[in-house]
């Protein structure tokens, strides 16, 4: 607690977000689980330039907490800032299967992780992540795309697999 109201007054008072950071890191060494320290360090590393730093904060604040829509949205974060501003899609990729982890149903996740993997070219990854998409969508005209996004994964760089995806595929492509 004595480190987290350090870390107030060197970044108010003195202006030295050097030694807040500091203290913050001491808060959190002594307790990972001082919200107030993930709050005020991750609040510090939005500064330009800071990027790595604020991704792997987020993350570890992330661990740390016990709300699962905290989590969550920290994780999603940092999946944002590790694609857009670090170009980083393994860490982004890993931020966004943590995140399915906890909520294996998160459309957006599972979109952001498809559309990562598909750059990556990893493509039995994406027809995994294409099932699942189908699998918590609600809108049957967006099943039925998301199914022939994977069929033209499979007409493509994948081999269509046995059991009822064959069939799946067959029809769709029967279909067009």
């Amino acid at each position: 607690e004595l480190n987290v109201r350090a870390a107030g007054w060197y970044t108010d008072k003195l202006g030295d977000h050097a030694a807040a950071e500091a203290c913050l890191r001491a808060a959190l060494a002594a307790d990972v689980e001082t919200p107030e320290a993930h709050e005020k360090l991750v609040a510090l590393l939005r500064a330009p330039g800071r990027a790595a730093d604020l991704v792997a904060a987020l993350r570890a604040w992330a661990e740390s907490d016990s709300d699962e829509f905290g989590k969550k949205e920290r994780l999603r974060e940092a999946a944002r800032i590790a694609e857009a501003e670090l170009s980083d899609h393994e860490i982004a990729g890993t931020c966004l299967s943590s995140l399915l982890d906890i909520d294996g149903g998160d459309v957006e996740a599972l979109a952001d992780l498809s559309r990562i993997r598909a750059a990556q070219g990893r493509h039995a990854e994406v027809a995994e992540l294409l099932v699942r998409r189908i699998d918590v969508e609600m809108s049957p005209e967006a099943r039925l795309d998301l199914r022939r996004q994977l069929a033209a994964l499979y007409a493509g760089p994948l081999d269509p697999p046995a059991g009822p995806v064959t069939s799946s595929y067959r029809t769709l492509t029967e279909v067009e």
